[in-house]
């Protein structure tokens, strides 16, 4: 809003001359009842819009990109709530440095500043806890309500015992964000679809983050297609979500949707993926999946028929497993590696040193054109050295299946 920009004429008292410029025009205002009527106005009037949310931000000592990015996505907060919120930070001992780190670190605690934090902050400061610790490391605390918080609370004490909930929170400051299965929404939502407990406790130990949305949208998304699309089964979608529960965390429209239709455009079964490996759902289609497909091609490997035959091979790495394995197939005389791989493709899964253990223990029983016979047999390779190869030879030998009268192995 327009605002007069007063300053005191020289020469004269300020009470009888006054410089007033008012909208690009400089007008002189002489005479008590004019220097009344402009200092009323330069002090009352529109006080709510003297501050804005980006001077509010700057006074942190943001600077730079991030100040902008702030001030953006946030132009149309309330910057006397965002003020008070902070005021509030520094009550509790916060200073301004950390407090710039915070929303540094947590964009949205902008919003979240807005709402009043005195009463989660007095609660944390009156059970003998850090907040400023508590919020470095997990700023999302912020987002609490006082009764939320309450909640979370009484679950701790009885969990580790009322005297050492301070001692906790602020070594697991995450934790005050836990909430009972009961009010999770991700929770909620998959036991009204059928999953089970068992499968549903499984999820909880290893991929308890998922207990934290606020939301099942994406979830419900993600289960949807599963079904509807591609046709799941209850029982299906219990084993995936089960294998893997993480799958649920990824979005569906950059990660799982894209992976699965470039899948299907090369002649992988999509049952095959979610079945025995839904986890390269999470790989980069871009980064890794695409790059991976192409080098097997470039071999002249049967893409479809080497990853529906082992689709763990989609996660193996590229640079640091599949190259150097190729080359050492090829110095072993492996002469038709894409037959090979296209035949036995868990070969590339195989550490170099094991492959090289299996070959110097075959070369050492004299086994005849070595790089014909993996041509033909590859699955050879994929043998255990010691639960298989070794005792087996052992055994052929003693009844003479193994090596001839002459002592030389036979053909």
């Amino acid at each position: 809003a327009d605002r007069p920009a007063l300053s005191v004429v020289r020469g004269r008292m300020p009470e009888y001359g006054l410089g007033v410029e008012w909208q690009g025009r400089h007008q002189r205002k002489t005479g008590p009842l004019q220097l009344l009527i402009c200092l009323c106005y330069s002090v009352f009037s529109h006080p709510a819009t003297s501050l804005c949310v980006r001077d509010v931000l700057a006074s942190l000592g943001l600077r730079g990109r991030v100040l902008e990015r702030l001030a953006s996505s946030h132009g149309a907060a309330d910057a006397r709530a965002l003020s008070d919120g902070l005021n509030a930070l520094r009550d509790v001992g916060i200073r301004t440095k950390t407090a710039a780190e915070l929303l540094r670190k947590q964009p949205r605690a902008v919003e979240w500043l807005q709402q009043s934090p005195t009463p989660v902050l007095s609660a944390l400061h009156a059970i003998g806890a850090d907040p400023a610790l508590i919020l470095r490391c997990e700023p999302a605390v912020l987002s609490l309500d006082e009764a939320r918080l309450g909640q979370a609370l009484a679950f701790l004490r009885g969990y580790v015992g009322e005297g050492r909930v301070a001692e906790f929170v602020c070594a697991q400051p995450h934790a005050l964000m836990w909430r009972s299965d009961a009010e999770a929404p991700v929770l909620c939502y998959l036991r009204e679809l059928g999953i089970s407990e068992r499968v549903l406790k499984r999820v909880k130990k290893t991929f308890p983050s998922l207990l934290l949305l606020e939301s099942a949208s994406n979830v419900k998304l993600t289960t949807n297609y599963f079904q509807d699309t591609l046709g799941l089964s209850s029982e299906q979608l219990n084993k995936l979500v089960s294998s893997c529960p993480q799958l649920l965390g990824l979005s569906l429209r950059s990660n799982i949707r894209p992976t699965l239709e470039f899948l299907q455009a090369i002649g992988v079964r999509e049952e095959r993926i979610l079945a025995r490996h839904p986890q390269a759902l999470g790989l980069s289609l871009e980064a890794n999946i695409k790059p991976t497909v192409e080098f097997l091609r470039s071999l002249g490997v049967d893409v479809s028929r080497a990853i529906n035959s082992h689709p763990a091979l989609l996660s193996v790495s590229l640079e640091g497993k599949l190259v150097p394995t190729v080359r050492f197939l090829l110095s072993e005389g492996i002469t038709v590696p894409a037959q090979a791989l296209s035949a036995q493709p868990s070969i590339l899964s195989l550490s170099i040193e094991s492959l090289q253990a299996k070959i110097a223990f075959l070369h050492e029983l004299g086994m005849p054109r070595l790089g014909a016979q993996l041509d033909s047999y590859p699955a050879l390779l994929t043998l255990s050295l010691e639960r298989n190869l070794r005792p087996t030879a052992a055994a052929l030998n003693e009844y003479g299946f193994l090596v001839n009268s002459s002592g030389k192995m036979r053909a």
